[in-house]
């Protein structure tokens, strides 16, 4: 299920970089759907676990990936954790609908969202 909050960002609390370094762990890279996202997310190929391909950057590791990607495998290996929706670009609304079907996970919003679909699952909660 998907369940929004409404409130003010806090500074820092879109920092992709930080949020992902901190808490990803590479064995996630050994989950297939995981390297889904990387390849739809980033159109890139998964050479092995956490290097990939990228038709821009060449080989990489997970830390380059795109911030819409990093927020979308936090989401789903670590549903705990809340996400700003200003985190995900237009291409990872309908993957994070998908995810949200697979485990519970909170996305909290700032401003309103104009690129949601017409039809969708999601609960509000009780915000701060």
């Amino acid at each position: 299920m998907l369940y929004a909050k409404v409130r003010h960002e806090q500074m820092y609390d879109g920092n992709i970089d930080a949020r992902f370094h901190a808490f990803s762990e590479l064995e996630w890279f050994d989950d297939p759907y995981v390297n889904q996202i990387v390849e739809t997310i980033d159109k890139n190929k998964v050479l092995e676990r956490g290097i990939f391909e990228s038709p821009v950057l060449g080989i990489i590791g997970p830390d380059r990936l795109s911030g819409g990607c990093k927020a979308l495998i936090l989401a789903y290996k670590k549903p705990d954790l809340e996400q700003w929706m200003g985190l995900f670009g237009d291409n990872c609304v309908l993957p994070l609908i998908e995810i949200s079907k697979k485990v519970d996970v909170t996305i909290v919003f700032s401003y309103a969202v104009l690129n949601l679909p017409d039809q969708f699952d999601a609960t509000f909660v009780q915000t701060e």
